[in-house]
């Protein structure tokens, strides 16, 4: 199954049993924040990036969330 840009859609992944911290605006603990984003969630391949950016927006908090609010979650961003 493909999309427009002829993206692969990948199947649905659940992290269950993964909790990820969240990250509001205490800037030192931004890097420990991004790290393990970029470990369990941006970095694997088997994640489709529509929901890569799904899960980074649940574990954003206060300017954080406010600084992405307004943007749209399509397969095709």
């Amino acid at each position: 199954m493909t999309w427009w840009k002829n993206e692969e859609i990948k199947p649905e992944f659940y992290m269950y049993d993964v909790e990820h911290p969240k990250f509001s605006e205490k800037l030192l603990e931004f890097l420990s924040f991004w790290e393990q984003f970029t470990g369990g969630i941006h970095n694997n391949t088997e994640i489709a990036d529509v929901t890569k950016f799904t899960y980074l927006r649940s574990l954003l908090e206060g300017e954080g969330l406010r600084t992405i609010d307004g943007y749209v979650i399509t397969l095709s961003s």
